[in-house]
């Protein structure tokens, strides 16, 4: 049985078939399915693949240190929790964080009183991308990342894999080859995958409220950015995606990891 919020989370999403079609091709990592549906944790030892190179990377904090510290380490986040000095920014970070409320990514507001013995905060600060504002939540300043420990080296494709597969082609097909490709951007990547039940007490994010003058609190419901286990997470789907599609779909794809992405894979 899916908990509520991991419910909604996969609502619009076949795993059902996602698993049937891992475990037909025997994919060595069909657990992801199965995992998916339970919801991902937020830290402590993170599962291996068997699909991407081994890299050990122990936690350098024990989880229930973690919890133990959680006052100590979320009073350190309130405290960090401040306006970025423009108030433009200020409210659009506010209201870039409603509307995750209204999609169903976080719930919130609270206040501080709302915050249990276990609540581990992260704070959240606003990226500015061209004209887009984008949320990051540092999970580095909470700790949480720090309890965190891998056992994969996560492998992303580049640009150099889709010269290569164009190189290829070409030199097979001879003259006259013509090639068509799309590209395909997943909306609010980590917003596709659940937290699991267990670890929502590290799921808490303060946030500048302009209006209030102070910092107010969510939580979140989905995987995070900026937090090292998302990473972990989402590139185990979608390596598992990409397998599906060459195996059973005979597609010519590739996956790549933005920049976003791949400073968050690097974080620690």
């Amino acid at each position: 049985i899916l908990e509520v919020h991991v419910r909604k989370v996969l609502a619009s999403k076949r795993t059902v078939l996602f698993q049937k079609l891992l475990d037909d091709m025997k994919y060595p990592d069909s657990k992801i399915a199965f995992e998916m549906q339970q919801g991902f944790p937020l830290s402590g030892w993170l599962p291996a693949s068997g699909v991407f190179p081994t890299r050990v990377r122990p936690p350098e904090l024990h989880i229930e240190h973690l919890f133990k510290m959680a006052k100590v380490f979320s009073g350190r986040s309130i405290a960090a929790t401040k306006s970025s000095g423009c108030m433009d920014s200020d409210r659009r970070l506010w209201e870039a964080t409603l509307e995750e409320v209204a999609d169903g990514f976080l719930e919130g507001p609270f206040s501080r009183s709302d915050l249990g013995p276990r609540s581990v905060v992260s704070p959240r600060f606003g990226l500015q991308q061209k004209n887009k504002l984008r949320p990051i939540d540092n999970f580095s300043a909470s700790q949480v990342n720090s309890a965190t420990g891998l056992q994969d080296k996560f492998v992303v494709d580049s640009v150099d894999e889709i010269c290569a597969i164009i190189k290829t082609w070409m030199q097979q097909s001879g003259d006259g080859l013509k090639l068509l490709g799309k590209t395909y951007d997943m909306r609010k990547a980590y917003r596709q995958i659940a937290i699991r039940g267990e670890y929502l007490d590290l799921a808490w994010i303060s946030v500048w409220n302009p209006e209030k003058g102070e910092p107010s609190f969510f939580r979140m419901h989905t995987m995070p950015f900026g937090a090292s286990s998302s990473v972990a997470a989402f590139l185990r789907v979608s390596q598992a995606i990409k397998a599906i599609g060459i195996a059973c779909a005979c597609l010519v794809w590739t996956s790549f990891y933005d920049e976003i992405g791949r400073a968050s894979c690097r974080e620690r």
